[in-house]
């Protein structure tokens, strides 16, 4: 029954409404033009919104006049055609002008009403004000460009981040050879935890250490700082690659608990016409040593090995 009633309450509204004033003051914009699109009806909601009354419009001025430029080419271009093709055009946006020379977007629907024979009778326009829309559209675009400008700045600052972990180029050591590469995953946007170096400690004597920092990020980064600049302090007062892992290992544990590291050490030092190695690895995969005419294996634990030198006229690069 309630319901019932509150039926029988909106039809009595809906009769009792002036069909007049719902067409004159509706919350949008109604206007009407003959076919060659001259204006021929005009509700008070538009002109209010635009500031020109009807002896501004009426038989006087074509729809089309009250266009911005470009509102002007997209109606000859796109909303005449779509009209006199479909009949209708739904949701174009527009921009149009008003009194005081002021600029108002709008979106129109439209429908073109025909004789019985087929030909342009009248067309009808409801224009509803997109002003906040397009408030809420720019300030979605500067939300965007931002975003946008942000992820570029991250990306700078990623490729500045990692540049400063890695060596910029493989140094040179007398009497061995050098090479190294690095291709980090994905798009570059962000910073690896993977790091290596290449120094001198003293004559005859280099450290050579990889390592990976579990993440990503400014964060992992930070900690791949710490550790890559902590295993240069290090190695200058400690000779044995195994006790520089467990000082660099407590030194992290005091600064970065809740983050961890693998690492690998590895102590060149010059003997004469060879090179001792002395490897330790905390957690990181074990380095790989390839002799001449041995398969490839992997050194186990804390190792040493002697390799030879390469002089110059030597025909096979040793390497380790």
């Amino acid at each position: 029954m309630a319901t019932l009633a509150a039926a029988e309450a909106f039809q009595a509204a809906l009769l009792d409404d002036d069909p007049a004033a719902l067409y004159d003051k509706a919350p949008c914009g109604y206007l009407s033009t003959a076919p060659d699109g001259t204006i021929s009806k005009v509700n008070t909601t538009f002109l209010t919104w635009t500031g020109y009354t009807i002896a501004d419009l009426v038989g006087k001025r074509r729809l089309v006049d009250l266009l911005t430029p470009g509102g002007r080419i997209y109606h000859e271009t796109h909303l005449s055609p779509i009209l006199h093709g479909t009949s209708q055009a739904k949701e174009i946006a527009l921009e149009m002008v008003r009194a005081d020379g002021g600029r108002m977007p709008v979106l129109v629907n439209a429908v073109l009403d025909r004789t019985a024979a087929g030909d342009p009778r009248i067309v009808r326009y409801a224009l509803f004000d997109a002003t906040e829309r397009r408030r809420y559209e720019q300030e979605l675009l500067k939300a965007k460009q931002r975003a946008e400008e942000s992820e570029r700045h991250a990306v700078r600052l990623a490729k500045t981040l990692q540049q400063t972990l890695i060596p910029p180029t493989s140094p040179y050591i007398p009497d061995l050879e050098v090479a190294s590469a690095y291709r980090p995953a994905g798009v570059g946007d962000e910073v690896g935890g993977d790091f290596y170096d290449v120094f001198q400690v003293g004559e005859g004597d280099w450290v050579v250490a990889l390592g990976d920092v579990a993440g990503k990020g400014v964060e992992a980064a930070v900690v791949t700082a710490l550790v890559r600049h902590s295993i240069r302090a290090l190695a200058v007062a400690e000779p044995s690659p195994q006790a520089l892992l467990f000082r660099l290992n407590a030194i992290l544990l005091a600064s970065e608990p809740d983050r961890f590291c693998t690492a690998v050490v590895i102590r060149l030092r010059q003997r004469g016409s060879s090179w001792e190695v002395t490897v330790s690895a905390g957690g990181h995969p074990l380095p790989l040593l390839l002799r001449p005419g041995r398969p490839l294996s992997r050194s186990v634990g804390r190792a040493r090995s002697s390799v030879p030198s390469r002089r110059r006229g030597s025909p096979t690069p040793r390497s380790c």
